[in-house]
């Protein structure tokens, strides 16, 4: 009986976290690193959010027709207004529409844009997940999961 009583209470504990962590990672917000973290955790953390953005931006870009001019009508749309998008290090994320494509960047470790440890997302409107990540350390394409993009020229 008390071992059911303890498997009960750790799916309990388990389903509480999974719920947790899945509301965390499903909206736009604050990219906030957990305590005792890395570099590694931090960069990997910027770049999950900014990857994350690029759903929402191109949900709001599907809806309207076009990109946005800034990350505020997308956080409006998501009931998220009040907030700022933001780093691990604090720092505001850059939105940089260009037709339709975009880039957002985080200024990474050293807190400056510009530099070599920035996080770098590249999204095209109509697709949903990114068309190139880039940080310190990586490049990812996503072609493992979908067509290369068109028009990254435009960056």
């Amino acid at each position: 009986m008390m071992q059911r009583a303890i498997s009960v209470g750790i799916g309990l504990v388990a389903l509480v976290l999974s719920t947790a962590c899945a509301s965390t990672l499903s909206r736009p917000g604050p990219m906030v690193p957990e305590r005792d973290v890395t570099r590694r955790d931090s960069v990997l953390t910027a770049g999950r959010g900014l990857v994350r953005l690029v759903f929402y931006i191109d949900q709001y870009g599907q809806k309207n027709g076009s990109l946005p001019p800034d990350l505020a009508p997308v956080l409006t749309s998501y009931e998220r207004a009040n907030e700022q998008i933001r780093d691990p290090w604090g720092r505001h994320v850059r939105f940089m529409p260009r037709g339709r494509s975009f880039e957002l960047q985080s200024a990474g470790v050293d807190r400056r844009f510009d530099t070599a440890d920035d996080i770098i997302v590249l999204g095209q409107l109509g697709r949903s997940i990114p068309c190139e990540l880039r940080d310190e350390d990586r490049v990812l394409t996503y072609e493992d999961v979908a067509p290369r993009c068109s028009d990254l020229s435009d960056k």
